[in-house]
């Protein structure tokens, strides 16, 4: 019998070529559309629980009273690492664990470099992570230089048919003159890509030890493993306490323990973490997917339920030859398994070869696939399995229960006619509804992406150079004069601040004037006395640094931020404090000490954001300082010939520096990296905007056909009677162009709130305009309309004989 409904099955579809064309092609769309964003989405909740540890694993925050809101920085003081294994016995082992780029020579003295993501890290990381070991035995630590393991793909790409284990690497780092050799002491398997300590090597040094009785501390990135049953509350409780009793601050800084399961997905306070997720964007990636395969599965019923008119007698025949309803039913859901089968090998494929670019779209590897794990192919099958049956039933059950009498005659009994009616309307108005919706979503998201890449920032940020951070080595003023005689430079800053890197140099907390129990956190921005003008600030009161003024060239060294240590007759520097920050801290003279800085400002400053526009502004202040051993550099250029400009650096760099590499970018490539996860956003978003948009327009040729065929021998009685082309065009337009409004009202409030609710992430951004929404009404109404248009225009050319003959 099952083989007699797939060859039935199988018949009608070869006979109806345009009607299954158009069938499969929706429904390949959405299962393919769905599977990828199903691959995406499980792959990013898969981050960090693949090592055998993962539940007893934690990353080490710091929370500390920042302007009076509570502030988590993923970092923690270095004396805390013994401190803690000493005190807390549920403590298993600490390691410091940081991400960092490393270039990497083969040879000593050789201009080829390799660059690589490495995490930097002590011994102790082998008690945390199960990293897969090759060759060697880098759980031992070497004494004499320090360690890199490396992975199974750098040791086949640079040391191919070959064990470099006891090999030596070369790193030339920007603070040194001479480079730091590295012992390769073993080979790990690839550290798998859902994981947000991604990285091509392992560096280990030894472990850093600092005291709490030391003046000056550092911070570092650190990872604990509990012991089995360790209460992590009560264990925080311990720790804050202890080091609140140890420090004796009157607001001691306190910690948390978060799980490294969370890490990749709940950091967005993580400004040092490379790689880093949003669960929002999973939430709505996730209802993205869903949305997508409801439409597809809308347009299987309405383009199924649109061609019972045609097989009407077929149904007759069949019934009167004894055909049973369930036999019919069963006929028809045969059919919806053979489409959906169909349209999943297409979709299957369409996934196979789509997947490396979708990696590369993405930037990493994607660990968990329905290549890599089969099992999860399985489920997906067997669920698209059940989808078929499903949504197979209603256009079964409708055309099961035509009477053989009425489906003979080829007539729709009256109560047929309005349910089918119904609910065909019902899911062409959803479907819209969906598309709809993601349209306004993506226009939202296209004037948000436009808003912050062209909003102003307070400096020009066109035709600005950085040069990273370096040891300048005493060279540093020679290798600006140099820069300054060529004749596209403008301007040269040695400064502590880099666009992107940061919101500035250190941190300062000073008493609000207003209430002396609060403190308020400050950004320091410290740099020579031409860093204004390199950034082309806004003077708006008093004046910009100049290098004839001492005290706009003032060193940094020995001069103290302890305002007890301060020694009153040595000369405050020079400093520049925005608007903004002159506002909160009542500055309102210039030319006069700002307590708690050991400055005196001599200009008020626009407002300019030192950081991405999703943070709010914050006070900010900039210290004239004579240039650093170790900064970086802004570079202001004429806007022309950018290929010889940088040729032209790179040549002055190798007269100062030629065995360095020069890490070089322009301004608004660092600026537009913090935007790089909306720029991706908004390419997810025309995808998937067009791919709903197709959807539904397949959903409304059905919905035609379906209400043309019913009423073709009106037609041809209007046709008889004189009516125009035209008219008969309107007449079918009015129903469905209802259908578009009434969609366009249900998709409005959900759009407005899932649109509102991303925006949220910004604390600069556009507001949501009412034509917005009629625009993308407009858009659709539109494209409805073509359709209509072609779909009845082919109707109404139809000679009336043909429609009004009965046989």
């Amino acid at each position: 019998m099952l083989k007699n409904y797939l060859k039935i099955a199988w018949r009608n579809l070869a006979k109806n070529k345009m009607h299954s064309f158009i069938n499969i092609i929706g429904l390949t769309i959405g299962l393919y559309a769905s599977m990828l964003v199903i691959t995406v989405v499980i792959d990013d909740l898969s981050y960090d629980i693949q090592w055998n540890k993962a539940d007893r694993l934690y990353r080490v925050l710091t929370k500390f009273d920042g302007g009076g809101e509570n502030d988590k920085f993923p970092q923690a003081m270095t004396a805390l690492n013994p401190a803690m294994k000493e005190n807390f016995p549920e403590i298993e082992a600490v390691s410091s664990v940081y991400i960092s780029d490393l270039e990497l020579k083969k040879e000593k003295i050789s201009s080829e470099t390799i660059k690589v993501t490495s995490i930097e890290t002590d011994p102790e990381i082998w008690k945390l992570f199960d990293f897969n070991i090759l060759f060697g035995t880098p759980k031992e630590f070497k004494e004499g230089k320090d360690n890199l393991v490396i992975s199974e793909s750098f040791q086949k790409k640079y040391f191919p048919g070959e064990n470099p284990v006891g090999k030596i690497i070369y790193h030339l780092p920007p603070y040194r003159n001479e480079p730091i050799e590295y012992e390769i002491t073993g080979v790990i398997k690839d550290i798998p890509s859902n994981t947000h300590l991604r990285a091509d090597v392992i560096l280990i040094k030894p472990s850093r030890i600092e005291s709490f009785d030391q003046n000056w501390h550092t911070f570092s990135f650190y990872y604990t493993i509990l012991k089995p049953g360790t209460d992590v509350n009560k264990l925080t409780t311990k720790v804050d306490k202890w080091y609140a009793g140890l420090v004796k601050e009157e607001k001691p800084s306190t910690f948390e323990f978060q799980p490294i399961k969370d890490v990749y997905l709940h950091s967005q306070f993580a400004d040092y973490q490379p790689v880093k997720g949003d669960y929002s964007t999973i939430f709505i990636l996730s209802g993205i997917a869903l949305l997508l395969l409801i439409i597809a599965c809308i347009n299987f019923i309405n383009l199924t339920t649109a061609r019972t008119v045609y097989r009407m007698r077929e149904i007759g025949v069949r019934k009167i030859l004894g055909a049973g309803k369930r036999n019919v039913v069963f006929q028809f859901l045969t059919e919806s398994l053979l489409f959906f089968m169909i349209s999943t090998v297409f979709g299957v494929l369409f996934y196979f070869g789509s997947l490396p670019y979708i990696e590369r779209f993405l930037g990493n590897n994607l660990t968990i696939t329905f290549v890599t794990v089969k099992y999860l192919f399985v489920i997906v099958f067997l669920i698209i399995v059940a989808i078929s049956l499903l949504i197979g039933l209603y256009p079964a059950f409708v055309i099961s229960g035509f009477k053989p009498i009425s489906a003979l005659k080829g007539t729709l009994g009256s109560g047929n006619k309005s349910s089918g009616n119904f609910v065909l309307k019902s899911l062409v108005t959803v479907q819209f509804s969906i598309s709809i919706a993601v349209l306004i979503g993506l226009i939202i998201v296209q004037q948000q992406v436009n808003f912050i890449n062209t909003r102003d920032i307070g400096y020009d940020k066109d035709n600005l150079i950085a040069i990273d951070f370096v040891s300048w080595n005493g060279k540093g003023e020679s290798f600006k004069v140099e820069l300054l005689k060529l004749p596209f430079v403008k301007n040269v800053s040695i400064t502590d601040w880099i666009p992107s890197r940061g919101a500035g140099s250190m941190g300062l907390n000073i008493k609000d004037p207003i209430n002396e129990n609060k403190q308020i956190a400050i950004n320091v921005i410290q740099g020579d006395a031409d860093l204004p003008t390199t950034l082309k600030l806004h003077l708006k009161k008093g004046r910009l640094f100049d290098n004839s003024f001492q005290s706009d060239k003032m060193s940094w060294e020995g001069y103290s931020l302890n305002a007890k240590e301060k020694d009153s007759a040595k000369a405050l520097r020079s400093s520049l404090v925005t608007a903004y920050t002159a506002k909160i801290l009542q500055v309102n003279d210039l030319d006069i000490e700002l307590k708690g800085t050991q400055t005196s400002p001599v200009g008020l400053i626009d407002n300019f954001h030192n950081e991405s526009l999703k943070n709010k502004l914050k006070p900010t202040i900039i210290f004239a300082t004579a240039p650093s051993k170790y900064s970086g550099m802004l570079i202001r250029v004429n806007p022309k010939n950018e290929r010889e400009t940088l040729s032209a650096i790179h040549n002055v760099w190798k007269q100062f520096f030629p065995n360095r590499v020069l890490g070089i970018n322009w301004v608004n490539d660092l600026l537009e990296q913090q935007y790089s996860k909306e720029a991706k956003f908004r390419k997810l978003f025309v995808f998937f905007s067009l791919i709903s948009m197709f959807l539904a327009l397949l959903g409304i040729f059905g919905l035609i056909e379906h209400a043309v065929a019913r009423r073709i021998k009106e037609v041809g009685i209007r046709k008889v009677l004189g009516a125009s082309i035209s008219s008969i065009i309107i007449l079918f337009s009015k129903s469905f162009l209802k259908l578009v409004v009434l969609a366009v009202l249900i998709a409005t409030p959900f759009a407005w709130y899932g649109a509102s609710t991303w925006l949220q992430e910004f604390a600069y951004k556009i507001d949501i305009k009412w034509w917005v929404f009629a625009i993308a009404g407009i858009i659709t109404i539109t494209i409805v309309l073509l359709t209509l248009i072609f779909q009845t225009t082919k109707a109404a050319i139809v000679n009336p004989v043909k429609s009004l003959r009965s046989e």
